[in-house]
C-alpha cells in the first residue's frame, strides 16, 4: 500500500455503473479477452484496504503521430519524430452492500475502449448528476431540442425566420445530455458531470473514500425516493452501437413495410435553402417532401431488405444548397426523424441519434394530445383522392348549406386566401390565416395527416396565424376585409372569442408518431396561452383509407 495515497489529493474519476455482470472480466469487450494480446495484459486484484475489485492493463501500444506526415512534408531536412505511446487502463469495483453485487469501472488512459457498452447502464451518470445538483449549483447544461429539429423541417415549407421557431419552443421539448454543476455534502464540495452513461467526479479526497464513493453513488441512483429534475428524465441517449444498429434495422423494416411516419429535415439551424438527395437516381432539386421522395424510390426497390437499407441511409446524402449555390452535406440518417417501438419501449431517431423516451412523459404528451378539445363543427369525410383545396370547398359549402338549413348564421363560412399580406416575421412565402373561417369566429386550418411534414407544417401555420392575429391590427383588418366585415373582426376583438381549429385528415389520429404529438400540444399551449380556444377535428376518408406517405 502507497502511503502516500492516504493524504487527500486532487482526483478525477470517470465512472460506469454496469448491468448483468457476474464476474470483473465481464465487463470488458468479448473480442479483447478472446484476442492473442489479452495474454499480455496485467490483471491484478485491488488491494484489500481499498475495497473488492480489480485492475486491467494493457501493454504500451505505439502510435505515429497524426501531424507527422505534415511536418516531413514541409520540412526540408529529415525529422525524427517519436511515435507516441500510451495504454488502457481499467479498474473495476464489486459492491457487495446491496441486495446484489454492484460492478462500477472506472477507466483510466484509453480505458473506455475496453468497456463492453452492452453491460453500461446508459443514464447513470445523468441520473447522478440530475439528483445531486441543486439548480443553483449547475454550472452548465449542454440541452437537444426536439421540436427545433422537427419544425426546421417546417421552416423550410413555408419560410419563417428564425425567431419564428425559437418562438414555439418551449422546456418541455428540450432535454439534457450533459449535466455539470458542483454538489456540496457537509464540509465536502466536489465536482460533477453527468453525460449519458458516464459520471465524471473531481473531488479532493483520500483513496480509501473511493469504495464508499462508488458506493454512495449507486445508493443515489437505485433511491427512488430521490427525484431527478423532470426536464433530466424525458430521455436517455443509447450509447452501445450494437444496440443502435438493430434499431436502426427495426427502422429500416418499418419503413419498407411501409408502417413508419418518418421525416428528412436539415439537422442543423440554417437560411431557407434548396435541397437534393444523393441516391434516389435523381438530380433534380426537390422542392416538396423530401422523405416522400426518398419513401417513393426505395419502396421500389424489389431486393432492398432491413439491413440494405440500414447501410443505405447512411450511405445516402442530402445536399443543401444555399442562395449563393454553395452546397453543404449530410447523410440521411443524420437528418431522419422517427420513432419506433420496440420490446414495448418507445425510442426516438434525430440528428443521427437514437434515444429511448420516458414512458411517464410519453404518457404525459399522449395524454395532453388527447385532451385537446375535439370540434363539434359538421366535419365532412374526405373523399380518398381529394386533394384539400377541393376538400376546403367542399366543407365550405356543406358548412352554409347547413347554416342556411338551420337557420345558424354562426356556421356560415369563407374561405380565406391572402396572396400578398407581408409581415417581418416571414423570410418569404405568404401568410395563411386560415384555410377557412366562421362567423362565429372559428379560423379552421385543413391538412392530410398522412406525413410528418404536413402535420408540423399545419401546426406552425396556426401558431404563427394566432401570433399575429394578437399582435398585428392590420392582419386583423386584412383578414375582416377578405370575409365578414370589420363588425366580425376589429382590433377590440377579444381573443377569447376566437378559436383556432386544426382539421386532420387522418383515419389513425391515435397513432400519430411521437414527434407530431409533442410539436401539437407545444403548439396548442402556446395558442392556449395567448388567449385563444383551440380545438381539433378528425376527418375521417370516405372510403377509411389513407396511403402513407411522409
Amino acid at each position: 500500500m502507497n502511503n502516500s495515497f492516504s493524504k487527500k489529493s486532487n482526483y478525477g474519476f470517470t465512472i460506469r455503473l454496469h448491468k448483468n455482470i457476474n464476474d470483473y472480466e465481464d465487463v470488458i469487450k468479448s473480442k479483447i479477452i478472446s484476442s492473442e494480446d489479452w495474454q499480455y495484459y496485467q490483471k491484478s486484484d485491488i488491494n484489500s484496504s481499498y475495497g473488492l475489485g480489480k485492475v486491467f492493463l494493457s501493454n504500451q501500444i505505439n502510435n505515429r503521430p497524426a501531424w507527422a506526415g505534415i511536418l516531413e512534408s514541409l520540412s526540408v531536412k529529415k525529422l525524427t519524430i517519436e511515435e507516441n505511446t500510451y495504454t488502457k487502463a481499467l479498474i473495476v469495483f464489486k459492491l457487495t452492500n446491496f441486495k446484489e453485487p454492484q460492478f462500477v469501472s472506472i477507466s483510466i488512459g484509453y480505458g473506455d475502449s475496453l468497456i463492453d457498452q452492452k453491460t453500461v447502464i446508459n443514464d447513470f451518470g445523468k441520473v447522478i448528476a440530475a439528483k445531486l445538483i441543486k439548480n443553483k449549483n449547475l454550472t452548465s447544461v449542454d440541452t437537444t431540442q426536439i421540436t427545433d429539429v422537427i419544425l426546421q423541417s417546417t421552416r423550410q415549407i413555408i419560410g419563417t425566420k428564425t425567431n419564428g421557431i425559437r418562438s414555439i419552443l418551449s422546456n418541455r421539448s428540450e432535454f439534457p445530455r450533459k449535466i455539470q454543476g458542483f454538489v456540496k455534502n457537509q464540509q465536502t464540495e466536489f465536482n460533477v458531470t453527468g453525460h449519458n452513461e458516464v459520471l465524471k467526479v473531481t473531488k479532493k479526497m483520500t483513496l480509501n473514500e473511493l469504495s464508499d464513493d462508488l458506493e454512495f453513488y449507486v445508493k443515489i441512483y437505485f433511491d427512488k425516493r430521490l427525484e431527478e429534475a423532470s426536464w433530466s428524465q424525458r430521455f436517455t441517449e443509447i450509447t452501445s452501437k450494437e444496440f443502435k444498429n438493430q434499431l436502426t434495422e427495426q427502422l429500416a423494416d418499418s419503413i419498407l413495410n411501409n408502417s413508419n411516419d418518418f421525416a428528412i429535415a436539415w439537422p442543423y439551424q440554417t437560411e431557407d435553402s434548396n435541397y437534393k438527395i444523393h441516391g434516389i437516381n435523381n438530380p433534380e432539386v426537390i422542392t416538396d417532401s423530401l422523405s416522400k421522395h426518398y419513401l417513393t424510390y426505395i419502396t421500389q426497390k424489389k431486393k432492398l431488405g432491413p439491413k440494405q437499407l440500414a447501410t443505405k441511409l447512411y450511405r445516402d446524402r442530402l445536399i443543401k444548397i444555399d442562395k449563393n449555390n454553395e452546397e453543404e452535406q449530410t447523410s440521411i440518417m443524420k437528418s431522419l426523424i422517427s420513432d419506433i417501438v420496440f420490446e414495448d419501449k418507445r425510442y426516438l431517431l434525430f440528428n443521427g441519434n437514437w434515444y429511448q423516451l420516458s414512458e411517464t412523459f410519453y404518457k404525459q404528451i399522449l395524454d395532453e394530445f388527447s385532451n385537446v378539445t375535439h370540434s363539434e363543427l359538421p366535419f365532412i369525410p374526405h373523399i380518398f383522392g381529394q386533394n384539400e383545396t377541393k376538400y376546403n370547398e367542399s366543407l365550405t359549402q356543406s358548412f352554409n348549406k347547413q347554416a342556411l338549413k338551420e337557420n345558424n348564421s354562426k356556421l356560415e363560412s369563407k374561405e380565406l386566401h391572402l396572396s400578398n399580406y407581408s409581415n417581418k416575421s416571414f423570410a418569404r412565402g405568404t401568410v395563411e390565416p386560415a384555410d377557412l373561417v366562421t362567423r362565429k369566429k372559428d379560423f379552421i386550418f385543413i391538412k392530410k395527416g398522412d406525413s410528418s411534414a404536413n402535420l408540423s407544417h399545419l401546426f406552425l401555420q396556426g401558431a404563427v396565424s394566432a401570433q399575429l392575429i394578437s399582435e398585428d391590427n392590420n392582419f386583423r383588418s386584412t383578414i375582416a376585409n377578405k370575409t365578414f366585415g370589420s363588425d366580425w373582426l376589429n382590433e377590440t376583438t377579444k381573443k377569447e372569442d376566437i378559436t383556432i381549429i386544426f382539421g386532420i385528415i387522418r383515419d389513425e389520429h391515435l397513432a400519430l408518431p411521437f414527434f407530431s404529438m409533442i410539436s401539437f400540444v407545444e403548439v396548442v399551449q402556446q395558442i392556449k396561452n395567448m388567449s385563444f380556444n383551440v380545438e381539433v377535428a378528425w376527418i375521417g376518408s370516405q372510403d377509411n383509407h389513407i396511403n402513407k406517405t411522409v
